[in-house]
């Protein structure tokens, strides 16, 4: 929750809580909660709307109100909420709150993190899971799973749980009317009431978020050009995909793409150093666009790391950008980045621009960094490769003129190569699993060869429920890939529209 917009002429400062408004939803939150309270039931209860529609201070208004003697859980992180529900960890009478709870759910570790709420959430209670995000549970991209072919099902059948509470992103007339009543004694209402009159989005200007946008399009200074180059750097990777901490060398070595070539030659000695320091900086006292990542252990924040600003990653995902990415973006990220569910959806974007030999690469280091047994990742690897086949097999067998006969041609020679693979590896003897390399060096081909095969059904193929459809029924090894698809599907939509045409 961030502070507001306050009155220098009055001589405010710190942090500003102004006057809360009740609104309808309020009324929607806080007959859940009571509800909830004095039952004997665990339930979880999500906040969704726009980036700083108020929902942190929705539910820290409502939890004040309904339940201010039970205890609050704020996990950090993915970790530290599995943490938590261990087994007589989070008992009753127990507010577990998830804000922004997308950082949760959508991670390599999200579907761990929704199984274990559903076993938490089957206890007795009293005891309550309350989240904020921007859209419900099914309507956000889903995570790229990684765990085998049950996917993301704790993900879906949470989201079928959750009781989802909409949090409107602008008053109405009468609650603008209620607004200024109160506005009478508190002076950052009142800024935001003359601020907002006509448009009604009152929650964003009391939290700054226009004028953070502003500053991160248009800000100046010395360090004004490569500060916004910055900005742009990590909205896109939002926008493209990276959910994690944005590291500092990605976003030092993605920025030259973003400059012209006199913005290069001009730039001074410490011009990154003033690039952070503009991101950093503040705006109206209230929020800065880059934020502080607390550190994987201890305290404090880390030093290599960063996040980005709620508002800008909202308007980075939702709104249309400057021209695609140059190279310097994507060699920048498989060099920098970690995250093997970052580089897996950076992956999906890029093919989605076009780039299948980019898309390729940040596939390719993406398994490499995944940590998974040697065999059972091969194993894993021939079944994802096998549904591919079967897909490809099945879209292009229609194909007629000379364009789509060289993509069969294509598609041939990679079977080819896997039967290859499949010959020399799917024996008992060590000598011929010698012979062609470490189960984990082939795993590492064979699944580059189901992504190329996939890679050119998705691009040549209109039909993605049809292709979702057939990966499916693919001899029951398709459930996997058929969820990267729907991923692919929501993630493909959004990169369209933020950098089509």
């Amino acid at each position: 929750m961030r502070p507001a917009i306050s009155d220098a002429e009055r001589g405010e400062k710190g942090f500003v809580l102004p006057a809360y408004v009740v609104r309808p939803h309020d009324g929607q939150l806080r007959e859940r909660l009571e509800g909830i309270g004095k039952g004997r039931h665990a339930e979880f209860v999500l906040l969704h709307g726009v980036s700083c529609s108020g929902k942190s201070r929705t539910a820290f208004e409502a939890v004040t109100e309904c339940l201010p003697d039970w205890a609050l859980a704020f996990p950090k992180d993915a970790n530290s909420l599995l943490a938590l529900l261990e087994p007589a960890t989070l008992g009753e009478r127990t507010v577990l709150w998830l804000d922004g709870v997308h950082d949760y759910l959508h991670g390599a570790q999200g579907d761990d993190c929704a199984a274990a709420l559903r076993r938490r959430l089957e206890l007795p209670g009293p005891m309550v899971v309350l989240a904020t995000g921007w859209d419900t549970l099914d309507q956000a991209p889903e995570p790229v799973a990684y765990g085998g072919r049950e996917g993301v099902m704790h993900l879906r059948a949470l989201a079928k749980s959750a009781v989802s509470i909409p949090v409107p992103g602008s008053f109405s007339s009468s609650e603008m009317e209620e607004l200024r009543v109160a506005a009478r004694s508190d002076p950052s209402l009142a800024l935001a009431a003359e601020a907002a009159a006509d448009s009604g989005r009152v929650t964003q200007t009391l939290a700054a978020a226009g004028k953070l946008l502003a500053h991160a399009r248009n800000g100046g200074g010395s360090s004004g050009v490569y500060g916004r180059a910055l900005l742009r750097v990590a909205m896109d990777a939002r926008c493209l995909g990276v959910r994690g901490p944005l590291p500092l060398v990605f976003l030092r070595d993605a920025i030259p793409g973003y400059l012209s070539s006199r913005e290069r030659a001009e730039a001074p000695g410490d011009w990154f150093r003033g690039a952070v320091e503009f991101g950093r900086t503040p705006v109206e006292g209230v929020a800065s666009a880059l934020t502080p990542v607390v550190r994987a252990e201890g305290m404090g924040a880390a030093e290599d790391v960063v996040g980005l600003d709620g508002t800008l990653e909202y308007h980075a995902c939702t709104s249309r950008h400057a021209p695609w990415p140059s190279e310097t973006f994507w060699s920048a990220a498989v060099k920098h980045l970690v995250e093997v569910d970052d580089l897996r959806m950076l992956s999906f974007s890029s093919l989605a621009g076009g780039d299948g030999d980019v898309s390729l690469r940040l596939f390719h280091h993406a398994h490499v960094l995944a940590a998974s047994d040697d065999d059972d990742r091969l194993r894993r690897a021939f079944a994802e490769f096998d549904a591919a086949e079967h897909t490809t097999t099945s879209v292009l067998a229609g194909c007629a003129d000379a364009q789509d006969i060289a993509m069969v041609e294509q598609a041939r020679v990679m079977m080819r190569r896997l039967a290859y693979y499949r010959e020399t590896n799917g024996a008992d003897s060590p000598a011929r699993r010698r012979a062609s390399g470490s189960p984990k060096e082939v795993a590492q081909v064979v699944e580059a060869l189901a992504f190329c095969l996939l890679s050119m059904v998705w691009t040549f193929a209109g039909e993605k429920d049809e292709i979702g459809r057939r990966l499916g029924d693919a001899a029951g090894t398709g459930d996997l890939l058929a969820s990267q698809l729907r991923t692919c599907t929501k993630l493909f939509e959004r990169v369209r529209s933020c950098f089509g045409e």
